[in-house]
Protein backbone atom coordinates (compact mmCIF):
# COMPACT_ATOMS: atom_id res chain seq x y z
CA UNK A 1 0.00 0.00 0.00
CA UNK A 2 1.58 3.57 -1.06
CA UNK A 3 1.63 5.44 2.29
CA UNK A 4 0.98 9.22 2.28
CA UNK A 5 3.48 11.74 3.39
CA UNK A 6 3.13 15.33 4.19
CA UNK A 7 6.09 16.91 2.43
CA UNK A 8 6.41 20.70 2.95
CA UNK A 9 8.62 23.54 3.49
CA UNK A 10 11.17 23.25 0.80
CA UNK A 11 9.87 24.00 -2.38
CA UNK A 12 8.84 27.38 -1.29
CA UNK A 13 12.21 28.10 -0.07
CA UNK A 14 13.73 26.92 -3.47
CA UNK A 15 11.40 28.83 -5.49
CA UNK A 16 12.46 32.18 -3.92
CA UNK A 17 16.52 31.31 -3.91
CA UNK A 18 17.65 28.19 -6.43
CA UNK A 19 17.87 29.00 -10.10
CA UNK A 20 14.68 27.88 -12.03
CA UNK A 21 16.55 26.31 -14.97
CA UNK A 22 17.11 23.42 -13.06
CA UNK A 23 14.74 22.17 -10.91
CA UNK A 24 16.80 19.05 -10.23
CA UNK A 25 18.89 20.78 -8.10
CA UNK A 26 16.13 21.40 -5.64
CA UNK A 27 16.35 19.51 -2.36
CA UNK A 28 13.14 17.94 -0.45
CA UNK A 29 13.07 18.38 3.29
CA UNK A 30 10.53 15.93 4.97
CA UNK A 31 8.43 18.12 7.48
CA UNK A 32 6.46 15.18 8.43
CA UNK A 33 4.81 11.98 7.77
CA UNK A 34 1.21 10.08 8.11
CA UNK A 35 3.16 7.03 8.05
CA UNK A 36 4.61 5.94 11.68
CA UNK A 37 7.77 5.02 10.00
CA UNK A 38 8.69 8.54 9.13
CA UNK A 39 10.78 9.87 12.07
CA UNK A 40 9.03 13.55 13.04
CA UNK A 41 9.97 15.56 15.61
CA UNK A 42 7.69 15.57 18.85
CA UNK A 43 5.48 13.37 17.16
CA UNK A 44 5.13 9.46 18.78
CA UNK A 45 7.59 7.16 17.07
CA UNK A 46 6.10 3.94 14.88
CA UNK A 47 2.78 5.60 14.99
CA UNK A 48 0.27 6.42 12.44
CA UNK A 49 -1.09 9.91 12.27
CA UNK A 50 -3.87 11.70 10.64
CA UNK A 51 -2.56 15.59 9.54
CA UNK A 52 -4.77 18.16 7.82
CA UNK A 53 -4.53 21.72 7.34
CA UNK A 54 -1.28 22.30 6.75
CA UNK A 55 -0.24 25.63 5.79
CA UNK A 56 2.93 27.32 4.72
CA UNK A 57 2.20 31.10 5.42
CA UNK A 58 0.08 33.55 4.13
CA UNK A 59 3.27 35.72 3.47
CA UNK A 60 5.95 33.28 2.77
CA UNK A 61 8.68 32.77 4.90
CA UNK A 62 8.32 28.64 5.36
CA UNK A 63 6.16 28.95 8.38
CA UNK A 64 4.75 25.01 8.60
CA UNK A 65 2.26 24.27 10.32
CA UNK A 66 -0.31 21.27 10.36
CA UNK A 67 -3.44 19.99 12.45
CA UNK A 68 -2.95 16.13 13.98
CA UNK A 69 -5.92 14.62 14.31
CA UNK A 70 -4.65 10.89 15.54
CA UNK A 71 -3.28 9.30 17.91
CA UNK A 72 -4.99 11.53 20.77
CA UNK A 73 -1.65 11.91 22.73
CA UNK A 74 -0.53 14.30 19.69
CA UNK A 75 -4.26 15.72 18.45
CA UNK A 76 -3.84 19.64 18.14
CA UNK A 77 -2.35 22.45 16.38
CA UNK A 78 1.83 22.34 15.81
CA UNK A 79 3.59 24.41 14.15
CA UNK A 80 7.79 24.85 13.63
CA UNK A 81 9.12 27.50 16.01
CA UNK A 82 12.76 28.49 15.75
CA UNK A 83 13.36 25.50 14.15
CA UNK A 84 11.26 23.15 16.69
CA UNK A 85 8.01 21.41 15.55
CA UNK A 86 5.39 22.70 18.61
CA UNK A 87 2.16 21.86 19.43
CA UNK A 88 0.15 25.11 20.21
CA UNK A 89 -3.38 23.24 21.26
CA UNK A 90 -4.61 20.63 22.78
CA UNK A 91 -8.08 19.75 23.86
CA UNK A 92 -9.74 19.43 27.12
CA UNK A 93 -6.72 21.45 29.27
CA UNK A 94 -6.09 25.24 29.93
CA UNK A 95 -2.48 27.24 30.61
CA UNK A 96 -0.58 27.86 27.24
CA UNK A 97 -2.42 24.75 25.35
CA UNK A 98 -5.67 26.28 25.89
CA UNK A 99 -8.44 29.07 25.20
CA UNK A 100 -6.85 31.48 27.17
CA UNK A 101 -9.72 33.09 28.73
CA UNK A 102 -9.86 34.42 32.15
CA UNK A 103 -12.06 35.53 34.70
CA UNK A 104 -15.39 33.51 35.04
CA UNK A 105 -14.16 31.73 31.85
CA UNK A 106 -10.33 30.98 33.28
CA UNK A 107 -11.18 26.89 33.66
CA UNK A 108 -12.46 27.03 30.03
CA UNK A 109 -11.00 24.55 27.36
CA UNK A 110 -10.96 23.74 23.96
CA UNK A 111 -14.18 21.40 23.25
CA UNK A 112 -13.14 21.02 19.19
CA UNK A 113 -10.80 22.78 16.49
CA UNK A 114 -12.64 23.61 13.28
CA UNK A 115 -10.84 22.70 10.23
CA UNK A 116 -10.08 25.54 7.50
CA UNK A 117 -9.93 29.26 8.24
CA UNK A 118 -6.64 29.27 9.83
CA UNK A 119 -3.23 31.54 8.80
CA UNK A 120 0.04 31.92 9.87
CA UNK A 121 1.83 35.61 10.03
CA UNK A 122 5.45 36.27 8.66
CA UNK A 123 6.48 36.01 12.15
CA UNK A 124 5.21 32.95 12.94
CA UNK A 125 2.28 33.87 15.00
CA UNK A 126 -0.77 31.69 14.11
CA UNK A 127 -4.73 31.83 13.81
CA UNK A 128 -7.35 29.69 14.08
CA UNK A 129 -10.91 28.54 14.96
CA UNK A 130 -12.43 26.69 18.10
CA UNK A 131 -15.01 26.27 20.44
CA UNK A 132 -14.67 26.25 24.17
CA UNK A 133 -16.27 26.16 27.58
CA UNK A 134 -16.49 24.18 30.79
CA UNK A 135 -14.50 20.88 30.60
CA UNK A 136 -17.32 18.24 29.42
CA UNK A 137 -19.65 20.88 29.10
CA UNK A 138 -21.13 22.66 26.28
CA UNK A 139 -23.87 24.74 28.01
CA UNK A 140 -21.83 27.81 27.97
CA UNK A 141 -19.50 26.76 24.97
CA UNK A 142 -18.66 29.03 22.08
CA UNK A 143 -17.21 29.61 18.90
CA UNK A 144 -14.37 31.81 18.59
CA UNK A 145 -11.06 32.43 16.93
CA UNK A 146 -7.58 32.45 18.24
CA UNK A 147 -3.92 33.73 17.75
CA UNK A 148 -1.50 31.87 18.58
CA UNK A 149 1.67 34.65 19.45
CA UNK A 150 4.13 31.92 20.22
CA UNK A 151 3.60 31.73 23.31
CA UNK A 152 -0.04 31.17 24.32
CA UNK A 153 -3.40 32.05 22.80
CA UNK A 154 -5.36 34.41 22.61
CA UNK A 155 -8.87 34.98 21.68
CA UNK A 156 -9.38 38.15 19.06
CA UNK A 157 -13.19 37.11 17.73
CA UNK A 158 -16.60 35.31 18.90
CA UNK A 159 -19.86 34.47 17.73
CA UNK A 160 -22.69 36.17 19.36
CA UNK A 161 -21.09 38.92 21.38
CA UNK A 162 -21.07 42.85 20.45
CA UNK A 163 -17.96 43.82 22.97
CA UNK A 164 -14.35 43.75 22.10
CA UNK A 165 -14.79 40.15 20.48
CA UNK A 166 -17.34 41.28 18.38
CA UNK A 167 -17.16 42.62 14.65
CA UNK A 168 -16.98 46.11 15.62
CA UNK A 169 -19.78 47.21 13.91
CA UNK A 170 -22.28 48.56 17.24
CA UNK A 171 -24.77 46.84 19.44
CA UNK A 172 -26.69 45.67 16.87
CA UNK A 173 -24.42 43.44 15.00
CA UNK A 174 -22.65 40.19 15.88
CA UNK A 175 -21.27 37.42 14.14
CA UNK A 176 -23.20 34.30 13.26
CA UNK A 177 -23.65 31.17 15.24
CA UNK A 178 -21.48 28.67 13.19
CA UNK A 179 -17.85 26.91 13.73
CA UNK A 180 -16.74 28.67 10.30
CA UNK A 181 -18.31 32.05 11.34
CA UNK A 182 -14.99 33.36 9.96
CA UNK A 183 -11.83 32.58 8.37
CA UNK A 184 -8.51 34.54 9.07
CA UNK A 185 -5.35 35.27 7.39
CA UNK A 186 -2.48 36.49 9.69
CA UNK A 187 -0.07 39.12 8.62
CA UNK A 188 1.80 39.72 11.92
CA UNK A 189 2.76 41.05 15.39
CA UNK A 190 -0.69 40.04 15.76
CA UNK A 191 -3.01 41.62 13.40
CA UNK A 192 -5.36 39.36 11.06
CA UNK A 193 -8.01 40.22 8.51
CA UNK A 194 -10.84 38.10 8.90
CA UNK A 195 -13.50 37.06 6.56
CA UNK A 196 -16.39 36.29 7.82
CA UNK A 197 -20.45 36.40 8.60
CA UNK A 198 -22.39 38.97 10.24
CA UNK A 199 -26.20 39.22 11.69
CA UNK A 200 -28.30 41.85 13.09
CA UNK A 201 -30.61 41.75 16.00
CA UNK A 202 -33.48 42.13 13.29
CA UNK A 203 -32.24 39.35 11.22
CA UNK A 204 -30.19 40.73 8.21
CA UNK A 205 -27.09 38.93 7.61
CA UNK A 206 -23.88 40.22 5.84
CA UNK A 207 -20.59 39.34 4.92
CA UNK A 208 -17.92 41.79 6.63
CA UNK A 209 -14.24 42.00 6.34
CA UNK A 210 -12.64 43.08 9.82
CA UNK A 211 -9.00 44.08 10.75
CA UNK A 212 -7.57 42.96 14.05
CA UNK A 213 -4.88 44.98 15.78
CA UNK A 214 -3.95 44.07 19.15
CA UNK A 215 -4.67 46.32 21.64
CA UNK A 216 -7.44 48.21 19.42
CA UNK A 217 -9.63 45.74 18.85
CA UNK A 218 -12.05 44.17 15.70
CA UNK A 219 -12.19 47.17 13.15
CA UNK A 220 -14.93 46.95 9.84
CA UNK A 221 -13.07 47.20 6.33
CA UNK A 222 -16.04 46.35 3.61
CA UNK A 223 -19.39 44.98 4.41
CA UNK A 224 -21.92 43.99 1.54
CA UNK A 225 -25.01 46.12 1.28
CA UNK A 226 -23.86 48.71 3.44
CA UNK A 227 -23.90 52.12 2.53
CA UNK A 228 -21.41 53.14 4.68
CA UNK A 229 -18.76 55.22 3.86
CA UNK A 230 -16.06 53.31 5.49
CA UNK A 231 -17.44 50.33 4.27
CA UNK A 232 -18.70 50.83 1.10
CA UNK A 233 -16.96 51.29 -2.48
CA UNK A 234 -17.25 55.15 -2.71
CA UNK A 235 -17.76 55.80 -6.24
CA UNK A 236 -20.96 57.48 -6.15
CA UNK A 237 -23.45 58.31 -3.54
CA UNK A 238 -24.94 54.99 -1.82
CA UNK A 239 -23.32 52.39 -3.30
CA UNK A 240 -22.93 49.15 -1.91
CA UNK A 241 -20.16 46.10 -2.80
CA UNK A 242 -22.05 42.59 -3.45
CA UNK A 243 -21.65 39.78 -1.35
CA UNK A 244 -18.96 38.18 -3.90
CA UNK A 245 -15.68 37.80 -2.62
CA UNK A 246 -13.65 35.45 -0.60
CA UNK A 247 -9.58 35.51 0.61
CA UNK A 248 -9.18 33.91 -3.59
CA UNK A 249 -9.40 37.57 -4.39
CA UNK A 250 -7.69 39.14 -1.74
CA UNK A 251 -3.72 39.82 -1.01
CA UNK A 252 -2.14 40.92 1.68
CA UNK A 253 1.07 42.20 1.72
CA UNK A 254 4.26 41.47 4.34
CA UNK A 255 3.53 44.87 5.28
CA UNK A 256 -0.29 44.91 6.34
CA UNK A 257 -1.59 46.04 3.28
CA UNK A 258 -5.07 44.52 1.99
CA UNK A 259 -6.06 44.59 -1.65
CA UNK A 260 -9.20 42.75 -3.26
CA UNK A 261 -11.06 42.52 -6.17
CA UNK A 262 -14.54 42.90 -5.51
CA UNK A 263 -18.20 44.01 -7.27
CA UNK A 264 -20.19 47.29 -6.57
CA UNK A 265 -23.92 48.28 -7.07
CA UNK A 266 -23.85 49.53 -11.06
CA UNK A 267 -22.28 46.52 -12.74
CA UNK A 268 -18.93 47.97 -11.44
CA UNK A 269 -15.88 45.73 -10.31
CA UNK A 270 -12.61 46.75 -9.90
CA UNK A 271 -9.57 46.57 -6.86
CA UNK A 272 -9.74 48.66 -4.06
CA UNK A 273 -7.07 48.63 -1.04
CA UNK A 274 -9.06 47.98 2.18
CA UNK A 275 -8.85 47.93 5.70
CA UNK A 276 -6.43 51.25 5.70
CA UNK A 277 -9.32 53.95 6.45
CA UNK A 278 -12.38 54.02 4.09
CA UNK A 279 -12.25 51.49 0.65
CA UNK A 280 -9.98 53.52 -2.01
CA UNK A 281 -10.60 52.10 -5.51
CA UNK A 282 -7.51 51.83 -7.25
CA UNK A 283 -8.74 50.39 -10.87
CA UNK A 284 -12.76 50.37 -11.51
CA UNK A 285 -14.16 48.81 -14.90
Amino acid sequence: MQSKTLVLGALAVALLHAPLSNGQSSTWRVVAGEDGRIATENLPAQTNRSITDSILGDAGADQVGFRVSSPATASGYWAAKQGVLTRYTQLGVTGPLGPGRTGSESAHVFLSLTSGGSGAAVDGQRAFLARASEAGSTTNASYGLWRWDLTRNIEVARTLTNGPLGPGLGPDWVFRNEEDFTSARAINAGRLVLDGEVRSQTGLNRHLITRHVPGQGNRPCVMSESTDPLLAPGLTPGDTFSNNWSFSTMSLSRTGRVYGRFSASGSRGGIWEICDGAPRAIVVN
